[in-house]
């Protein structure tokens, strides 16, 4: 994000520094990939689209080179070019149709979090919320199913326990109206946003709580940066315009890749406060000569 800030000072994208940045973000977690995104608004934002377009393109290929070998190293040993998904402590992949039937009613951290809360030792901890159940009869088939799985505590996930998970999850899917799938999509949703929105709320991340501190200040975070928006369209002063605009379109793809994946944890959400604080900063500072400009005309017109 200072690189970003620094290619406004420029007026370009500073391709290598951005590069380079973007290996280190993307080699500590994964999901730095999503910055590829603010790097091409920014880009385009500062330069031509033409040149734009290829400052960004050169950035990634300078991000994805030391990725690239990585990749040719594991396929020269046997393994996966690129990293696999949900792998358990003991290296054996996560249940696939167990991890389906989850999706189709989890919305919130922990729903998710108390049904997918196991490795081959602990198969006793998942606890399935009571939403999770369509009627008795699938009531009965999944607690059956989790007794049968506790005796196979130590074991990886028996296959026959996988595939009826996967023939319940393909069968709510097929009988879930258009309605219930958006309704879940939204729930999702205000699970990740709730408490940013409003820390008091008693009905995001499974019901009621104090806020903590994070969320008093993503909540403040957040006021900030609407602060600053309505700043930037009001004067259209440019560096804020430009953090506003890199920072929602920033927060957005990142809100929307989480809900996708299944991704459901507001820990996930906490990169996004960057940009949001610092344009929040910006925007006081801006709204804050404004008005002592408007202050100090009015006392001379006195």
């Amino acid at each position: 994000m200072a690189e970003l800030l620094l290619s406004f000072a420029e007026r370009r994208l500073r391709v290598i520094a951005v590069g380079i940045a973007l290996i280190a973000a993307t080699w500590i977690r994964m999901d730095g990939i999503l910055l590829f995104v603010p790097v091409g608004v920014a880009a385009i934002y500062l330069m031509p689209f033409k040149k734009g377009v290829q400052a960004a393109v050169l950035a990634v290929m300078v991000a994805c080179a030391p990725s690239l070998g990585w990749a040719v190293r594991n396929v020269m040993v046997g393994l996966p070019a690129l990293p696999v998904c949900c792998v358990l402590p003991d290296g054996s992949l996560a249940p696939d149709g167990y991890m389906k039937w989850v999706r189709t009613w989890a919305w919130s951290e922990h729903q998710r979090a108390n049904a997918t809360n196991f490795d081959v030792s602990n198969y006793f901890y998942i606890k399935i919320a009571p939403i999770a159940y369509r009627n008795d009869d699938e009531r009965g088939i999944v607690e059956a199913e989790l007794k049968r799985l506790v005796a196979q505590t130590g074991h990886p996930f028996p296959k026959d326990i996988n595939d009826t998970f996967r023939d319940l999850a393909n069968k709510r899917f097929a009988e879930q109206t258009f309605g219930e799938k958006l309704q879940l999509v939204l729930d999702r949703h205000w699970g990740l946003l709730g408490r940013s929105l409003w820390p008091w709320t008693t009905t995001a991340d499974d019901g009621p709580s104090k806020p903590g501190l994070s969320h008093i200040w993503q909540f403040l975070t957040l006021i900030g940066f609407a602060v600053a928006a309505g700043t930037a369209l009001w004067v259209r002063t440019p560096y804020l315009r430009y953090m506003v605009v890199v920072g929602a379109i920033y927060g957005l793809v990142r809100l929307e890749f989480f809900v996708f994946m299944f991704g459901i944890e507001i820990r996930y959400l906490v990169e996004t406060n960057i940009l949001f604080e610092v344009s929040a900063v910006a925007g006081a500072v801006v709204l804050t000569k404004l008005l002592a400009g408007r202050s100090l005309a009015a006392k001379s017109v006195r």
